[in-house]
């Protein structure tokens, strides 16, 4: 097997923190990962996402009530590659028109 070789034009990052006892016992993490990706030069999708989340949890123990809620948003460009793409969605008719989007490829 040969070397790993950095190439600038696929980059992924990212990062994170976490913080224990925040309050109630639960723990936090904050994150983000970002993807770069050159599709002209890989003949994929010709990305530029960005993926900021968080989650809130508190471990399981006897005799103690535990939770977890995580969220994550993503958004950025992607262009369509092949024909298999397929999207359906909706837009709401709100004053920030909000979007849910099922995306397979």
């Amino acid at each position: 097997m040969g070397p790993v070789r950095q190439d600038a034009a696929f980059e992924f990052w990212g990062l994170f923190y976490r913080k224990q006892q925040i309050g109630w016992g639960a723990n936090g993490e904050v994150y983000v990962l970002g993807l770069h990706e050159d599709g002209s030069r890989f003949g994929t999708r010709d990305r530029e996402l960005y993926t900021p989340g968080f989650r809130v949890y508190r471990d399981p123990a006897k005799a103690q009530f535990d939770f977890e809620l995580e969220s994550i948003l993503q958004f950025g460009e992607s262009r369509a590659s092949a024909a298999t793409d397929v999207q359906a969605g909706y837009t709401f008719d709100a004053p920030w028109s909000p979007r849910v989007l099922a995306q397979y490829d």
